[in-house]
Order: C-alpha cells, then structure tokens, then sequence
C-alpha cells in the first residue's frame, strides 16, 4: 500500500471521519476513482456493504441511506472502469455459458480495431505489413530455436507500446528469464517495460482459473490493453491438474485465448509458444488453424543460424522462409545480409 492507501484503512479502522456517514461521503468524493476502487475492493466488498455501513457512525437516519447511495453508485462507476471490462471480458472466455451463435448484419459498422505491436523481430514484421503481431499469435519451434527469445523480444515491445504484459513463465528459472529480458533491453531495466510488464512464474496446479484470478491481481484500474504469453503452452499443459487429458487441455487453453481476443476486440491478445510435433507441426496441430498469426522456428546445419516463416495470417500472406542468426548476446534475431 502507498501512503494515501494507508492513510485511508487507517480512517476506516481507527475512526477519526471515517466513523462518520457525511464525513465517508466526503471522502469517497473526494477520491479519483481509481483510489476509489482500490477502497471498494479492499475494504467494502469482501465483507459487503450493508455490513460495511453497520461500522459506519450516523448522525441522522437518512445520513446512513445517502451514505448507502454514494456507495452503490461508486460501485457501478468502479464496474466500468478499463479493468473490469477486461476481466469480463477473460471469464466470459472461460465460461460455457458463450453464446453459440450471433447474427450479424452486413451493413452494421466495423469494431474489430484490434491494436498491434512490433514482434521485435525485422523480418516478422515486413510480413505482417509492418504492424507486427496482434491477436492470438503462436510461435512454434523445434527445441532451442529460439522461442522464448523471440516470445520475450515481442513482450517488451508490446509494454514499450503500452500494453500491460503478463508474461507467464514455465520453463525458465528466476533468474535465467530476467538475465533474457535484460539482453534484450541492452543490459538495463527500462522504466516503462518494469511498469508494465510482469512475469508469472508458474509450476503445477497452474490452470486458467488460476491465470484469470492472477491477472486480476497485477492489472490497473486504468489499463485498457493486456497482452499475455504463455512459454510454453505444452508445459502449462503438463502442470495442469484439472485432468482430461493432454489435447483436451491444450484446446481449453487455445479457445480461451481466441475466445478472449474475440470478447475484447483484441484488447485482449496473446502469444502461445509451442513445441514442433514430428509432422512438422504444432503439437495437435490445433494452432496453426485458431491463432491470427504463426511463426515457424526451424534448425538449420549451420550452428547459430534459424530457418524462420512467418505463416499466412488472418490479413496477410504468407512470408518466405528466411535463414536468420539467432544472437543470444543481445537477445534477437538478426538478417544475415
């Protein structure tokens, strides 16, 4: 908590003009309302309100019922805040209750205006019409191609861009994926990459339920956008414990990505990384099909040296394979010419 936090529990604890009907008006006023929120969602709803105001001292009955009015009218503001539409939107994506089918009009205006942001990564890009990723995006490679560097070079561009990043980590340890993003950022934390982007370190017992009810702890009242990554996609699948099987739970993950990029207009967005299967595709080959954009990571004869494609997208066409340096120095990949 920072001090005005602090300051405010305090007043809810101790009195003072929190004890106070006209004098809690006042101060719930008085506050933005994303300190606003912060009260609400601390101190007010895991007990409820009625129970809440029965604390709350009174010098006039009707002070009690306005106090009650200032307290639901801040919590219909507090629902539409950026946050909350975004994590509507993650359990809509969850929940079996989606709609099966909606009609649409061919004359109804177009909302889909789903944002972008570099991939890090020259060569994916020119592809992607210089826009870079957006969606749900796969990178799919055999072992050490260079996945998670590449997954980790788009990350902190989509939180130099502005996006609230939750990079979520099954592979690496703590201190090997922080000595990767810091390569990639040329040996120094940047201000606005450690503002906006965090890395979830998971192991077993990590499922969906368990992702959505993490993001709703590390996103902002204000955030709009959230991009998450998931390296890699095959060990969540390992660590989860929900039974079902392997490619029953590999589908659970891959609908709820596309089904939260959809819900939000791809406010919402993501980068699956994935293991090559022996066909030469995804493993169950279901993401080649679901993701707006694939990446291909193949080895090469040449030690240091990645064969990368970037598949036909939902807007583009398909890129030529393009033999690249896999550069662990600086975390990128580099064009050979």
């Amino acid at each position: 908590m920072n001090a005005t936090q602090t300051e405010i529990v305090q007043a809810d604890e101790d009195g003072a003009a929190g004890t106070d009907a006209l004098g809690w008006i006042t101060k719930l006023a008085d506050m933005d309302l994303a300190l606003a929120a912060w009260f609400y969602d601390e101190r007010i709803k895991p007990i409820g309100i009625d129970t809440w105001l029965d604390d709350i001292h009174a010098r006039e009955p009707d002070h009690r019922e306005l106090l009650r009015q200032e307290v639901h009218a801040l919590s219909g503001r507090i629902d539409s805040l950026p946050k909350n539409r975004l994590m509507r939107c993650l359990r809509t994506a969850h929940s079996p209750s989606l709609t099966p089918a909606e009609v649409q009009r061919v004359d109804e205006p177009i909302t889909d205006l789903t944002p972008h942001w570099s991939s890090g990564c020259e060569s994916i890009d020119k592809v992607l019409a210089g826009k870079g990723f957006y969606g749900c995006g796969t990178i799919v490679g055999e072992q050490k191609t260079g996945k998670s560097l590449l997954a980790i070079g788009a990350a902190v561009e989509a939180a130099r861009a502005g996006w609230r990043v939750i990079y979520v980590n099954a592979e690496m340890s703590r201190g090997h994926i922080a000595e990767r993003f810091f390569r990639y950022m040329g040996g120094t934390p940047e201000p606005i990459v450690a503002e906006q982007l965090q890395i979830l370190n998971v192991g077993p017992g990590f499922g969906i339920d368990v992702f959505i009810e993490e993001v709703d702890k590390l996103l902002d009242y204000d955030d709009r956008r959230v991009m998450f990554v998931l390296d890699s996609l095959n060990r969540m699948i390992d660590f989860d414990t929900s039974g079902g099987g392997y490619f029953d739970s590999m589908k659970k993950w891959v609908l709820f990505a596309m089904a939260a990029r959809k819900e939000s207009d791809g406010a919402i967005s993501s980068i699956l990384v994935s293991e090559l299967g022996r066909n030469g595709k995804s493993k169950g080959d279901q993401l080649e099909y679901a993701c707006d954009t694939v990446v291909t990571l193949k080895q090469v004869e040449t030690k240091g040296l990645v064969e990368l494609q970037v598949a036909a997208s939902r807007a583009t066409d398909s890129g030529d394979a393009e033999v690249l340096h896999r550069n662990f120095a600086n975390g990128r990949f580099e064009s050979l010419v």
